[in-house]
């Protein structure tokens, strides 16, 4: 019989509304053992399966939950999912969640309305100067930038470096920009945090390889640090080069002059909330349209380009945070009923729990698993950096 399966909750607190605090994190530590029974759940599915249900009620404190969950489990967890019709509908639309088989890591996100907010602002820009760019008297390259659309959070399915190819990496972006003719998005964007923040290297290096350079940008911007108000953007891209031996393909992080000239990170914001002037986000039409169809092209036409000036990004986080607090300290208009109101709700059937006993284990094992999971970050960053 395997042992207890231990689970960190994290901290339980709401996330708050300063924007220079850290959401919390939500570690679940699954064992690796098989189900026993093809009758029921095996007990690591319930845990993910009722975090999937606090998300949809929206009583899901952490906006980053990692687990440890098998390739077994992780097909285990499909199959219960597509027998609750609703909640699967729900996962499919509305979660948020990337799975790593070759780490055997899923991590479901949630967002906070200034992570919402600020990536909206910086999806319209990007479509506004791409519709520019549609109005160009050369209609070939007009049509190539009328049919990139934005893709939002669906889902990729990317392909792996694993003997078994069928294990796909699913990953589930905070926007994407996708060419009608193309499989893949040119320009994926992540917005982050500080947990999201020492993955996202690796989440860039997922994206590029794994879709072997169709991802062809992949834009991060971290607009969250602890005592801080700074904000940074960074730009990781496909890089292919002969060591004199063989043709190497990786993934690079590319810098601005300024940035690279002073050593330091590439600043939209700096420390006191203050817009850096001076420097752009840069994307060129050619990291959205695929090679097949750049070669009907000379290099002037696809070299166009989409810049937000970083004093710009500043301005919608701005706004972003300032949205934010006002929603959340409701101080705009809102509907009331009358008093005395009869409210009815539909009934909704009650979700499967866990065993007292099970839970009971659970708790008992939180240190366990937090430090259980903390070797489980240390040697994945020393297997990537192989």
């Amino acid at each position: 019989m395997p042992g207890p399966l231990p689970v960190s909750t994290g901290t339980t607190q709401r996330a708050p509304l300063s924007e220079t605090s850290t959401p919390p994190e939500q570690l679940i530590s699954l064992a690796l053992s098989p189900p026993t029974s093809a009758e029921k759940p095996s007990a690591i599915v319930l845990v993910v399966l009722r975090l999937f249900r606090a998300h949809r009620e929206g009583n899901l404190d952490a906006l980053w939950s990692r687990a440890q969950l098998p390739w077994e489990h992780y097909i285990e967890l499909q199959n219960r999912l597509k027998e609750d019709e609703e909640l699967w509908g729900y996962v499919e639309d509305k979660v948020r969640y990337d799975y790593d088989p070759e780490f055997s890591q899923l991590i479901v996100r949630m967002t906070t309305p200034t992570h919402d907010l600020f990536i909206v602002k910086v999806e319209e820009e990007i479509k506004s100067q791409l519709k520019a760019i549609s109005s160009s008297p050369n209609q070939l390259v007009a049509e190539a930038a009328r049919k990139v659309e934005r893709q939002g959070t669906s889902r990729i399915l990317l392909t792996n470096d694993m003997t078994d190819n069928s294990k796909y990496p699913k990953h589930s972006p905070d926007a994407a920009f996708r060419h009608e003719a193309a499989t893949y998005p040119g320009v994926v964007i992540e917005v982050s945090y500080s947990q999201k923040r020492k993955d996202l290297p690796y989440l860039a290096e997922n994206y590029i390889i794994g879709s072997q350079g169709s991802v062809r940008a992949v834009v991060g911007l971290d607009i969250e640090y602890y005592g801080s108000k700074k904000a940074t953007v960074s730009v990781w891209r496909p890089k292919l080069w002969n060591d004199g031996e063989q043709l190497i393909f990786e993934v690079e992080q590319t810098v601005d002059s300024e940035a690279k000239a002073n050593d330091r990170l590439q600043l939209f914001r700096n420390e006191y909330g203050s817009a850096v002037r001076g420097g752009c986000l840069t994307l060129q039409l050619k990291d959205f349209v695929p090679s097949q169809i750049q070669i009907t092209f000379n290099d002037s036409e696809m070299n166009k380009l989409i810049e937000i000036p970083y004093n710009r990004l500043a301005e919608f986080l701005i706004t972003a945070v300032e949205a934010h607090e006002f929603i959340e300290e409701q101080r705009g208009f809102m509907e009331t009923l009358p008093q005395a109101t009869l409210v009815r709700k539909r009934r909704r059937t009650p979700p499967e729990e866990l065993r007292p006993d099970t839970e009971a284990a659970f708790r008992a094992a939180e240190k366990a698993a937090e430090d259980r999971m903390e070797a489980a970050d240390e040697e994945w960053g020393k297997r990537r950096k192989v």
